[in-house]
């Protein structure tokens, strides 16, 4: 649909929404991360689907009825990133997702260059 690119799919405590760009990067830090672009396509159409899932706020990467932003990530990209203990349980940090040689670091607004 029209504008597409001007939107975001995210996790927030209201569950997966889609929001203006504008808005989603009126934050404190954003970091921008590529995958390659195989993946991209696949990866848009799973987050569409799962637009209007409830919030986990839980944690449980067992459970793929509700999600957490690194839960949301995970899910759309689960070849490129791997799931590590935590408190004894499968999760995924935003560190993992950032430390990951799967994804280019494109931009990160606290400094000037990547």
């Amino acid at each position: 649909f029209g504008g597409e690119q001007e939107r975001v799919i995210h996790a927030i405590s209201e569950g997966i929404v889609i929001e203006d760009i504008i808005n989603f990067l009126k934050t404190d830090h954003v970091i921008i991360l590529r995958p390659e672009q195989m993946y991209v396509e696949r990866a848009m159409g799973l987050a569409k689907n799962m637009v209007n899932m409830e919030y986990d706020f839980l944690f449980n990467f067992e459970d793929s009825t509700r999600l957490s932003c690194t839960e949301l990530i995970f899910c759309c990209y689960p070849s490129l990133i791997k799931t590590s203990k935590k408190f004894g349980k499968p999760t995924v940090v935003a560190d993992d997702i950032f430390n990951s040689e799967s994804f280019q670091k494109v931009w990160d607004s606290n400094q000037d260059k990547v």
